[in-house]
Order: C-alpha cells, then structure tokens, then sequence
C-alpha cells in the first residue's frame, strides 16, 4: 500500500482485522547445561534455608532505568499460539555483612530484587508524561522509590524458599519466578 499514511492505532487495528492477536512474551532465563548444574546444586545447599535464614541477608544489584522506557514488558504479534521464549543472560549477586553468599550467576528468577526493580521501572512510565530530562527521571525514580514498603519487598524475599524448591524441581532449570 504505497503512498497510504497510517498511524500505529490503525496498523494495530488492521492487524487484529486480519486474525492477529497482541501477546505479551514470556520471560525465562536461557540455562546452559553447566549452569544448570550449578543452579540446581546452589538451590540444594539453600533448600533448608527458613524464612528468618533468607532474611538475614542484604541482598544487593544494580539495574538501569532508560529514559524512553524500560526494558521490562515486551509485546509481540501473533497469528497462532506459538511462544516465544527470550534469553536473559545478566549476572546477579547477593551479599551479607560479613559473608558473601555464591549467588548464581544468570539466574534472575533466584534474585527477588528483580521484581523490586520491575515495579520501580514501570511505575515512571505509568505517569501522564514521561520525563524529558535526567532530572525529571531522576524526581519520578525517587518518588516511585518512597512508595515502596519494607512489607511489598519482604515478600519477594519470602518466597526464596519456593524459588528454591522450583529449582530443585526443575533439576536447575527455569522457573516461574
């Protein structure tokens, strides 16, 4: 359709015309063979770790936050049911006061501060106006931050006895989480 001008709405719209049907794609981390061993021997040593136990560490990352949006949800097209399964190859670490806990490498689903930094990226962008400048970023970040309570994060961190349970499940493979 040379010389026709259409706006996103109307592609979107003819798309689904058309039988095409937005999805949102799954997220799973890619598990290399030796990695998987090492995650599923890592969720071994933790599997009688009580929730007091998980509590007493400080866990620690480092995420970034993109002016022009995250790089969190992603949607694509789809004419079928087919799923697409993305690789998530980050290194993430945990440590305590005085201890440095062997935290697995690539294995976001083991880090519950993803889902701390998850909330903390889609919130800025749920505001009327993104922000145009490195200062009005840095304002919405800081009040996105201020809303979240000791209670919303503990229960990322509660559930590492799960998180550990599903590894073991999974002989070190992907989870849920």
């Amino acid at each position: 359709m040379e010389g026709v001008d259409m706006s996103l709405s109307g592609i979107r719209k003819g798309l689904k015309k058309r039988g095409f049907n937005v999805k949102r794609k799954i997220k799973t981390n890619f598990v290399s063979k030796d990695n998987k061993a090492e995650r599923y021997a890592w969720a071994k040593k933790y599997r009688n770790y009580t929730l007091i136990d998980w509590r007493q560490w400080v866990i620690s990352d480092e995420t970034r936050i993109n002016m022009w949006g995250t790089d969190g949800i992603s949607f694509y097209w789809s004419d079928g049911d087919n799923t697409l399964l993305p690789h998530q190859m980050e290194p993430h670490h945990g440590f305590s006061v005085d201890t440095i806990m062997n935290w697995r490498a690539r294995s976001p689903d083991l880090n519950p501060i993803e889902h701390v930094w998850y909330l903390l990226k889609r919130h800025p962008n749920a505001f009327p106006t993104r922000p145009t400048t490195k200062e009005e970023l840095e304002q919405s970040i800081a009040t996105e931050w201020y809303k979240l309570t000791k209670k919303g994060c503990l229960k990322y961190i509660d559930s590492m006895p799960e998180r550990t349970k599903a590894i073991i499940k999974s002989k070190g493979g992907p989870t849920k989480y």
